[in-house]
């Protein structure tokens, strides 16, 4: 009798040790969802790390926090953690609405020429800019941009006059008058009577794995806050009074990151416009959407009807953003 309440209490012990095990994997789990949700909704520089990866990611990851033995307990706290994603997403990841895009693309109709092409050429390679005067866009803008020669060989006879610049390049078939260039090594900008365009190309981040090293915590905030600092420049230097303003190319990073909802006057036409997966980076695997679209200081309604579209290249290691309008 004495041997079997032994056993009886060892048993209700180690029972008690497996609840507290229970809650603090429950514990863990909300904390680190609640991290993703402020570390991605605050916006704050301080949590580059974290933002330079797409949210759903980190997402995927809290799911290893709920594997435990017994196997029955591992599915539950899984199924708290797919709700616990899904919470996160749906403040934090554009992608999580792909699948709505994917259904309103399906019935979606656009003017056959798309008015605005964006495309990084990867490392100049006059295929990939060819591809993009291919779709016989309005204007096109083009990162890692060929040579000033190879761009008017493949562009002035399909129509468009060459902006060239030391990376990024603007070429448009609309004759355009009283034009203005300025170019450095980050960005083109044109300005003119009818349209201002600045094709741009920012440094990208540093992608590192050691979050538990505080300097690669210092190293990615001072460089968010940097690239950001550098883009507001930009920006300022692209705005034009009295004319519609674009601003295209490759932002190296996330929108979570260089968002335009934090930029008074600025909108990323493919924030709410893009259909199917928006993806861009890299080309065979879209995972992120660093190339983008954006209108400056215009009113939402100008762009309610545009649509933005992704195409898969054959000579890049991007893929190619095409922005249609009625």
């Amino acid at each position: 009798m004495r041997r079997y309440l032994q056993l009886r209490n060892q048993g209700s012990d180690s029972g008690q040790e497996v609840i507290k095990v229970s809650r603090f994997r429950l514990v863990l789990l909300f904390a680190y969802y609640a991290f993703l949700l402020i570390a991605y909704a605050s916006y704050l520089p301080h949590f580059a790390v974290i933002t330079v990866f797409p949210s759903w990611s980190w997402c995927i990851l809290g799911w290893l926090f709920t594997i435990s033995i017994p196997l029955k307990s591992w599915g539950k706290n899984l199924k708290l953690a797919f709700l616990l994603s899904l919470v996160v997403l749906l403040f934090t990841s554009e992608e999580i609405y792909a699948p709505v895009r994917w259904v309103m693309a399906l019935g979606s109709k656009a003017s056959e020429a798309p008015y605005m092409v964006s495309l990084n050429c990867a490392g100049g390679s006059v295929a990939a800019a060819q591809e993009a005067v291919d779709t016989k866009a309005e204007f096109i803008f083009l990162q890692e941009s060929p040579s000033e020669a190879e761009l008017i060989k493949i562009g002035k006879p399909q129509g468009y006059a060459v902006y060239w610049g030391v990376d990024g390049s603007i070429l448009s078939k609309q004759s355009l008058s009283n034009v203005r260039l300025q170019k450095e090594m980050d960005y083109t900008s044109i300005k003119s009577d009818q349209i201002a365009l600045t094709s741009i190309r920012l440094e990208p981040p540093i992608f590192r794995l050691d979050v538990w090293n505080p300097e690669n915590w210092r190293v990615q905030r001072d460089r968010l806050i940097a690239r950001r600092a550098r883009f507001a420049e930009i920006i300022e230097v692209a705005r034009s009074k009295g004319v519609p303003t674009f601003i295209a190319g490759d932002f190296n990073a996330a929108p979570t990151q260089t968002s335009s909802r934090r930029i008074a006057n600025a909108w990323d036409i493919g924030d709410a416009h893009s259909l199917g997966w928006g993806g861009t980076a890299v080309n065979e695997f879209p995972f992120v959407r660093i190339d983008r679209i954006w209108r400056l200081d215009a009113k939402p309604d100008s762009i309610r009807t545009n649509q933005i579209k992704v195409r898969r290249t054959e000579n890049s290691d991007h893929r190619m953003v095409l922005y249609y309008r009625d």
